[in-house]
């Protein structure tokens, strides 16, 4: 669903925080669960947009980043 999130999404400074649901199911190489799509996360990262699967990045920023990236985080398996 495109903007299902969008109250995540900050235009003004391009932050983005992980929608609540979604936490827990994204993980860098921490041990800490990715809590931001966009900018400083726990993990230890700096996220961009386009890191992420399109059907979150729909849901969050309302569109798919066309900035080229060779790598797509996948959601972990339970």
């Amino acid at each position: 669903m495109i903007n299902k999130h969008k109250d995540c999404y900050n235009e003004k400074n391009g932050l983005a925080n992980m929608p609540i649901e979604y936490v827990g199911k994204f993980y860098n190489i921490h041990t800490y669960p990715c809590d931001m799509l966009s900018g400083p996360c726990v993990c230890g990262a700096w996220h961009n947009q386009e890191e992420w699967p399109d059907w979150l990045q729909l849901e969050v920023f309302g569109f798919v980043s066309d900035k080229d990236n060779s790598i797509k985080r996948k959601e972990q398996e339970e």
